[in-house]
């Protein structure tokens, strides 16, 4: 009987010691006279990362400026689908959209029937030059590669991208603007 009592009695004690065991530590006490550590240094944290927004599909709801204009800045004279005769408008960003540090804004022309890649793009092209006090000469030359026709510059500070060729069966233009 001798041996059933001392294994109750290492089990009885066996069991606290190990709960004991199982608990986290306690934070310790300082004692009074006891130099003071040094405070451990902190662990140096990596920079958090940096994240570029993507660009946004959607005009930016812009905020009034001090001069009353609800727009960044103003568009460059030829963002105008007034200067495309025969055109309707598809799309037009109305407001700027806030892009990697300045401003961007974009429309989608439907041109007059049978207006070809070349006559769209020359006559985008003939627009912008005139602003830049430019000849057609002088601006890039179209990549034509393609069906469609694409050009790219920068004039005036804005830089401009120009696209024309026939989408959904009609002849369009696909005209861009941003601005630093």
């Amino acid at each position: 009987m001798m041996r059933s009592h001392s294994a109750a009695l290492a089990i009885a004690l066996t069991l606290p010691l190990a709960a004991l065991a199982c608990e986290p530590p306690k934070p310790a006490e300082a004692t009074k006279g006891a130099p003071e550590a040094a405070e451990p240094a902190a662990p140096e944290q990596a920079p958090a990362p940096t994240t570029v927004p993507a660009p946004s599909s959607a005009p930016a709801v812009s905020q009034e400026s001090p001069d009353g204009s609800s727009r960044p800045g103003e568009p460059p004279p030829w963002y105008d689908e007034a200067r495309f005769p025969g055109s309707v408008v598809k799309r037009k960003d109305v407001d700027e959209t806030k892009f990697r540090g300045g401003f961007t804004a974009a429309m989608i022309l439907v041109l007059a029937a049978g207006t070809s890649p070349d006559q769209c793009m020359q006559n985008a092209l003939s627009e912008i030059a005139k602003v830049a006090g430019k000849t057609v000469a002088d601006m890039p030359s179209p990549d034509t590669s393609t069906d469609r026709q694409v050009a790219h510059g920068i004039e005036g500070g804005y830089e401009w991208t120009v696209v024309c060729g026939d989408a959904e069966g009609k002849p369009m233009m696909f005209l861009s603007y941003a601005r630093g």
